[in-house]
C-alpha cells in the first residue's frame, strides 16, 4: 500500500470519533429550525452515526439542502 493512500485512510473521519460524533449531532440539531421534533433529530442522528457514508454525506450538504433530507429509519 503506498503511503498516499495510507495518510488517506489514517485521515478519514469516522462516526467512531468523538469530534466527529459532537459535529454531527450540532449539525442535526440545526434542523430544529425546518420543524424536525427531538425526537426526529435524536432518530436521524443515530440513523446517521450508524453508517460513516451516509453521515459524511449529511454533512457535507448544506443547511438548505438537509432541510429536504428524508430519512429512512
Amino acid at each position: 500500500m503506498n503511503n498516499t493512500f495510507k495518510e488517506a485512510l489514517s485521515g478519514k473521519k469516522s462516526t467512531r470519533d468523538l469530534e466527529f460524533a459532537k459535529e454531527l449531532i450540532g449539525e442535526c440539531m440545526k434542523l430544529k429550525t425546518y420543524g424536525y421534533s427531538g425526537y426526529e433529530i435524536n432518530k436521524a442522528y443515530d440513523w446517521l452515526m450508524a453508517d460513516d457514508s451516509r453521515a459524511m454525506g449529511f454533512l457535507a450538504k448544506d443547511e438548505e439542502l438537509r432541510k429536504y433530507r428524508d430519512f429512512e429509519y
